[in-house]
C-alpha cells in the first residue's frame, strides 16, 4: 500500500561558513584525490556536509540569482548527506536540512499564488515508495 502525506513547512535561511572552498578546474578532483564523495563541512554548523563542487567553466552571465538544486541519494552516502540542498552558482550552500533524510525531486512549485520548495521524502528500497510530499514555504 502506498502512503502519501502532505506537510507544509516554513523556512528561514541562515548563513553557514565552509571549511573549504569550491574548486575550479581541479585535476586532483577529477582524479579522485578528494575521495569518492568530495564534500564540504562547515565551521558554523559542524553537522552539515554538502558536495564540494569542481566548476569547469564560469561566466558572468551565470551570476543571475539562479540556484543549483540537488537531491542526493545512494547506499554509499552517509545518512546526514542524503538531503535536498540548494547551492548558488559558486558552489556555496544556501539551504540544506538533513533531518528530512533521503529526498527526491527537489523543485520550486507555485501553489495558491505562492512559491514553495517541494520534494518527496521516504523509502523506496522495497521496490515501491512509501513517504511524504513536503512543501517548504520561504519566509522573507
Amino acid at each position: 500500500m502506498c502512503s502519501m502525506h502532505l506537510i507544509l513547512v516554513a523556512l528561514r535561511l541562515s548563513v553557514v561558513i565552509a571549511e573549504s572552498e569550491t574548486l575550479f578546474k581541479s585535476t586532483a578532483f577529477d582524479q579522485g584525490k578528494y575521495g569518492a564523495y568530495p564534500h564540504r563541512s562547515y565551521v558554523t554548523e559542524p553537522s552539515l556536509n554538502s558536495p564540494r563542487h569542481n566548476v569547469q567553466q564560469s561566466d558572468p552571465r551565470c551570476e543571475n540569482g539562479l540556484y543549483i538544486m540537488t537531491s542526493l541519494r545512494g547506499d554509499k552516502l552517509e545518512r546526514d548527506w542524503k538531503s535536498s540542498m540548494i547551492h548558488d552558482t559558486q558552489g556555496n550552500l544556501v539551504w540544506m536540512d538533513p533531518s528530512y533524510g533521503e529526498t527526491f525531486n527537489l523543485a520550486v512549485q507555485r501553489y495558491k499564488g505562492n512559491d514553495y520548495l517541494t520534494f518527496w521524502k521516504g523509502d523506496d528500497s522495497r521496490g515501491h515508495g512509501e513517504g511524504t510530499y513536503i512543501m517548504v514555504s520561504l519566509l522573507s
